[in-house]
């Protein structure tokens, strides 16, 4: 781990964290500060700060998130930005609060270094979504609603959200769309080598299920792949707080895209304080929105 600080300013307060290796970023997540970005490869921009003082490497001629002016102006991208020395950098942008999630410096640490798991399945539902079932040689603790980096040889990294967990903490289930053009996706629609082993990093991720009281309604919205982590929280409201009304809205395209049907017929049953609204639309639009 390195010596160095990162000093961290926003709308709102300021924070003093510590270089876990890595990205600027990769040690803000750690931590639990809701740092803003997207593509995580320097392409999209979300992620730049204001490099206030001190030194830091990593920023790539090829990274389009910033333009000459902003890189003249001292802008860095936390993604591909390694502290060379302490570092304060400034966020342009409002941040949420993030007063209960901060964590310190020995937990951030184990979430920011890697454990080992192994593949025990992998099942395709619908038309391209596949079912990973990993296996961790050791515990791995997380709220639902976070999700981990997995890393396989040779290929990037990604992002996956925790759909499931069993009881020994060891066992995940991670919900993974199969694009044409998908490094990830296609590798893994095209395994037969189950046993084989992959990274994870983590958890990380701020939008987890809260405490809030028994008589305020949970509403959980998704579509598609979107539903792995609303099951996860879905699943952890139901069995904790059964007295709570739970409102799952499931958008989609088609009837394959029910691809997790079963298991959400499987709570209706179980559990009399959900309602699942199924919202199927397969008509070809030109209109865009926002939920």
């Amino acid at each position: 781990m390195s010596k160095y600080k990162i000093k961290v300013i926003d709308s709102s307060n300021t924070y003093v964290f510590t270089d876990l290796g890595g990205s600027v970023l990769d040690s803000l997540i750690a931590f639990g500060y809701p740092a803003p970005y997207e593509c995580r490869n320097g392409n999209c921009g979300e992620c730049k700060v204001k490099l206030v003082s001190g030194s830091a490497t990593g920023t790539r001629s090829m990274d389009s998130g910033l333009t000459s002016d902003e890189k003249q102006r001292n802008y860095i991208l936390t993604c591909s930005a390694n502290p060379a020395s302490d570092i304060e950098i400034k966020y342009n942008v409002e941040i949420q609060s993030v007063s209960k999630k901060i964590v310190d410096v020995e937990q951030a640490q184990r979430i920011s270094e890697s454990r080992v798991a192994t593949i025990r399945s992998i099942n395709r539902r619908g038309n391209d979504v596949l079912i990973l079932c990993v296996e961790t040689d050791e515990q791995m603790y997380f709220e639902p609603g976070q999700y981990v980096d997995m890393s396989f040889d040779g290929l990037p990294k990604r992002s996956y959200s925790i759909a499931s967990c069993d009881e020994t903490n060891r066992k995940f289930e991670f919900h993974i769309r199969i694009f044409d053009k998908g490094v990830v996706s296609c590798h893994l629609n095209n395994l037969n080598d189950i046993g084989q082993k992959v990274a994870l990093s983590g958890p990380y991720g701020i939008a987890t299920l809260n405490n809030a009281p028994n008589h305020h309604s949970l509403v959980l919205i998704c579509a598609g792949v979107g539903f792995s982590p609303i099951k996860c929280i879905a699943v952890e409201a139901l069995k904790h707080e059964p007295e709570r009304e739970v409102i799952l809205i499931l958008f989609v395209r088609n009837n394959s895209d029910f691809y997790d049907n079963d298991a959400i017929q499987m709570l209706e049953n179980n559990y009399s304080n959900l309602q699942c609204h199924r919202i199927q639309n397969e008509k070809k639009t030109e209109q865009l929105g926002i939920i």
